[in-house]
């Protein structure tokens, strides 16, 4: 594979191409590649990579320099759900980053960004793709609250980005990189069922996982080797680049910040190159579409697609049958023999013996391959593989011969999962021994008698530092000539610059020792890279956030205690005073029994004349279930209309099944910000559902300021925090007490996996029955698919945190839901009495009954990472 080195061209391609770094060495295989922003962490605390090396405070601000002499921009995610608590360190955090040089953050939490803007109101900040954006209206939101970039949700279509563009935000697009199964931001998945929240940072990636689908009378659906039913393959729009361009798209992101150095080199090289050739509007030759096609292809993998942006969502966008590593196809099994059983002495213990069986596999190779490349033997249909490195240098139409623990049938395929020619690419980066430099044109001044001009100019045009020396003087033996100039000025050395051109203005027969020519290009580079990073030096941003603090409340630099102070529950309870709508007090006066609210999610009208007789007070209905009543007639309890309950998804073409439900001085619970914005301007009463997760009283006072006048809290949060966020808001506050909750919401129908889709969600008979997906380890997971085709996954376990009603009804919190979506009617009936004894038990200060047998308390006593 021939990978060139970087284009050093200034012009630049309409998108942005912003690259993942997880670690200072890929920062820097990203910056050789040709990256135009890179996105990395300061610390481990705050961000969705956890996991990943991320950054020290020195890594940090080094790496920044390096960006920004090339023009690069460095943005820093906070995309993570904060803590009433660690509010003051986030804030803390974003001031020291942006002293260290970062130029934008990436936020998903709302209380965040709106103690960042309300803090540092000129510092840049991007809305996070965890933050749930797929609409106008939702992007309006955004812009409301002073984002200047919204990453949208990967599941977006070419047309909608092309209508989304023309609100005035630059928008962002992941166009590379692993897909989550779930819309981002809306997964409980790894953290109601095992102990890792993805909204935390710390996602336990469960949608990599075995699953078998099978319904309520034992049917299976699946087989065994096409069972990774919630792994998508992995997004790339390589060839949908112009198009991109074309509607709008500000910014082209890779995802990666768990991927290795080569992977991030090698990605980013691949879309700089198809980049630069649409920039230069010519096609890409054979060799260089061979470059691009190998260094995706032996990059991490699971194959790929383009599916959400064509407007698809079918079983073209998964990867059934594994979840690791693709690789390459790079030849097949041509024969194998078995060698035995070798022994071998052990290192670690003198005198002991491992006993390794061998096999040696004759392959023929159909690509080319590098010594210490890792091929991948795996026959057809099995889970299990085999691995060997490559020995020597070998072309396509070769076979090599492998060291494997067995033999394989001929014809198995054999994969290249790993190329050490990129690992050594992306190690000399890092070590700089690699270096992309940024062009400059030198002018140069020299006539008789007048000062010598030197002036060196970015070729981007983005900076120019001049210097005059002393006159030059007639020569005394050898005469300067331009040929030395361009010689003796050009050599750049180490210096992060690259000699792109000179203009050379000189009288002939003028003289001048090199030394001094020496001595004016260095001091002229040297101007020229402090005029460069003094922009965003530690000196200027820290004037910027004094300038800032300027007529703010917030005068001097506050101290950590002094933050932790004012975010206190009760500071923020007393900036929240008057917000409680007068509205909702009038509603449920009515709807109390002993002091709380019992509210029923029903499925169905039946379901809610059930609910009602068993003693919920108050019901909630889908818009499905809602526009399904409606279209057959049936009639709600008398005095028991159910409140909406809109998607938490809501894309353009939602609008006209969610809109109608909004409606002046009338409730309705809201799934985004978009309808939270709709309902705002309508006058509408609104309830934040779960899935708009509230984590902190800073979260609580930015809803409230859009006409929020409920939160429904997450699952997500312990009994320590729910009690903690509900004594300091005052709006009503309410969870789920009983049921199953949601973990997952997929744009992708996960029932198309058993192949025998109609097309026709209305007609179609598995939508019908009860649906089951079982994990390796034995979870049984219920989902349903709506009229949308949109998949919702359910906790394997259920809850019952009905024991804690008491200690919640004494915080504060007034409202209790049981989720009758998956329930009989016996169950509604039995789970309804059940919240009752724990609502009485809690008016009367007794014990309540204990949790029910076979349920969960979820997360209330084991709080997320």
């Amino acid at each position: 594979m021939h990978v060139c080195s970087p284009h050093s061209s200034q012009a630049k391609f309409p998108l942005e191409l912003l690259a993942p770094a997880g670690s200072p060495a890929a920062f820097y295989a990203a910056l050789y590649a040709g990256a135009d922003a890179i996105y990395c962490a300061l610390g481990c605390d705050f961000n969705a990579r956890r996991s990943a090396d991320n950054f020290s405070d020195e890594d940090f601000q080094q790496a920044c320099k390096d960006a920004h002499i090339l023009g690069v921009h460095v943005y820093v995610p906070i995309n993570i759900e904060m803590r009433t608590e660690e509010i003051p360190r986030v804030l803390a955090l974003v001031e020291r980053a942006y002293t260290l040089g970062a130029d934008a953050f990436i936020i998903q939490d709302w209380g965040v960004l709106f103690e960042v803007r309300r803090r540092f109101p000129h510092i840049e900040c991007h809305i996070s793709t965890q933050s749930n954006i797929h609409d106008c209206r939702g992007i309006a939101f955004c812009r409301a609250c002073g984002a200047q970039r919204v990453t949208l949700s990967r599941e977006l279509s070419l047309p909608e980005l092309t209508k989304l563009s023309k609100e005035g935000v630059d928008l962002e697009c992941f166009g590379h990189g692993a897909l989550c199964f779930c819309y981002s931001g809306l997964c409980m998945l790894s953290s109601l069922n095992g102990d890792r929240s993805a909204n935390r940072g710390l996602c336990a990636q469960p949608c990599r996982l075995h699953y078998r689908m099978y319904d309520d009378e034992g049917h299976v659906y699946t087989i065994k080797k096409n069972d990774h039913l919630l792994c998508p393959k992995d997004y790339c729009v390589q060839d949908k680049l112009q198009d991109m361009a074309q509607a709008g798209v500000f910014s082209l992101k890779i995802e990666g910040r768990m991927k290795s150095p080569a992977y991030v080199y090698a990605v980013v090289r691949a879309y700089r190159m198809r980049m630069q050739a649409l920039l230069e509007h010519r096609d890409l030759s054979h060799e260089e579409e061979q470059t691009i096609h190998n260094l995706l292809q032996r990059s991490f993998n699971r194959g790929f697609t383009h599916a959400y942006l064509d407007g698809t969502s079918g079983n073209e966008m998964m990867s059934f049958d594994r979840s690791n590593n693709r690789g390459q196809l790079v030849g097949s099994v041509v024969s194998s023999r078995d060698l035995g059983v070798f022994k071998r002495p052990r290192p670690d213990k003198p005198g002991r013996f491992r006993y390794k069986p061998t096999a040696e596999i004759t392959v023929l190779l159909s690509c080319e391959v590098h010594k210490d490349d890792l091929l991948e033997l795996r026959e057809d249909g099995h889970s299990d593989f085999l691995t060997s490195r490559v020995t020597h240098d070998a072309q396509a139409g070769d076979t090599i011969i492998c060291q494997t623990a067995r033999p394989l049938p001929q014809g198995c395929p054999v994969r290249m999962i790993r190329s050490q020619e990129l690992m050594d690419i992306a190690d000399k980066a890092a070590r700089h021994v690699l270096v992309r430099r940024l062009p400059v044109v030198f002018s140069i001044y020299a006539h008789l008698n007048e000062k010598f001009i030197i002036s060196a100019q970015t070729a981007d045009g983005r900076a120019v530092a001049t210097l005059a020396g002393d006159p030059p003087q007639v020569a005394k033996t050898r005469a300067l000539t331009k040929e030395d100039i361009i010689a003796h000025v050009g050599r750049v050395g180490t210096s992060p610059f690259e000699v792109e051109s000179f203009s050379i203005d000189m009288d002939e027969g003028l003289g001048m020792a090199f030394s001094t020519l020496h001595h004016l290009r260095q001091q002229v580079l040297e101007d020229l890279q402090h005029s460069l990073l003094e922009p965003t030096s530690q000196r200027a941003r820290t004037e910027a956030l004094r300038r800032m603090r300027k007529g703010l409340p917030f005068t001097q630099k506050p101290t950590m205690d002094a933050l932790a102070t004012e975010l206190a529950y009760g500071r923020q309870k007393n900036l929240l005073l008057g917000m409680r709508d007068s509205r909702v007090h009038e509603q449920l006066s009515s709807q109390l029994f002993y002091g709380a609210v019992i509210c029923a999610l029903v499925p169905s009208v039946e379901a809610a004349y059930t609910a009602i007789k068993a003693g919920a007070t108050r019901l909630y209905a889908t818009v499905d279930t809602l526009l399904y009543a409606k279209h057959h007639h049936q009639a709600w309890p008398a005095h028991h209309v159910p409140i909406p309950l809109l998607d938490e998804v809501c894309r353009e073409r939602d609008h006209v099944r969610n809109d109608s439900f909004v409606q002046r001085d009338k409730s309705c619970a809201v799934g985004n910000m978009s309808e939270l914005l709709l309902a705002h301007q309508s006058g509408a009463i609104s309830e934040i559902r779960p899935c708009v997760p509230v984590f902190n009283t800073s979260t609580i006072e930015a809803l409230a300021r859009y006409g929020a006048s409920t939160i429904w809290f997450s699952p997500e949060l312990s009994l320590r925090e729910l009690i903690g966020l509900s004594q300091a808001s005052p709006l009503c506050t309410g969870i789920l007490v009983l049921g199953r909750p949601r973990t997952m919401t997929t744009e992708h129908c996960i029932l198309q996996a058993a192949n025998q889709c109609i097309h026709n969600c209305l007609k179609c008979r598995l939508r019908q029955r009860h649906m089951w997906l079982e994990s390796e380890r034995g979870d049984k997971h219920a989902f349903t698919v709506d009229l949308e085709g949109r998949s919702r996954l359910y906790s394997a376990h259920p809850l019952d945190a009905t024991p804690h009603i008491p200690a919640l009804m004494e915080a504060g919190m007034n409202m209790f839901m049981v989720d009758c979506t998956l329930l009989s009617t016996e169950q509604i009936v039995q789970y309804i009495h059940h919240v009752q004894h724990a609502v009485l038990a809690g008016y009367n200060h007794k014990q309540p009954k204990p949790r029910m047998v076979g349920f969960s308390a979820g997360r209330l006593f084991d709080e997320v990472g």
